[in-house]
């Protein structure tokens, strides 16, 4: 229920991440899941390159698949863009060469609390907005 996930999120958030006593906080939490992320985001699709290989395809009877094809690139590139700018932002904020945001101190939450940035309706971070909608 709405409830139970309610209370949940509030036990996760409180929590503060592991009861380990080496030292470092859960901004090196923080740092971890930023480095996984850069480390295996891919690159964005080249859209121009691939019209160009679709463009004899949309003259055929699949054309409507290939449009979905098209649509579903254009809408990976702008999550991947979203995740690699917050990312690079967030790092810059934990520097100090930025003044820390609402939308970095959310996605530093989500990290804590090992949570898909954006899955909070209260979030200001953009990463649910830009990906499918999933109940996962």
């Amino acid at each position: 229920t709405n409830w139970t996930s309610s209370i949940f999120n509030t036990i996760l958030a409180l929590g503060g991440g592991d009861g380990g006593a080496g030292g470092g906080g859960s901004s090196s939490g923080v740092k971890d899941s930023m480095e996984y992320f850069m480390k295996t985001l891919p690159e964005p699709f080249i859209m121009i390159d691939i019209m160009e290989m679709a463009q004899p395809l949309l003259e055929t009877e699949s054309s409507p698949y290939v449009v979905v094809a098209l649509q579903e690139c254009q809408r990976m590139n702008g999550l991947i863009n979203e995740i690699r700018r917050s990312l690079i932002e967030l790092d810059k904020g934990m520097k100090g060469q930025l003044n820390m945001s609402q939308p970095m101190e959310d996605l530093m939450a989500a990290f804590t609390i090992n949570q898909w940035p954006g899955r909070d309706p209260f979030s200001q971070c953009k990463w649910e907005a830009k990906a499918w909608p999933s109940m996962k």
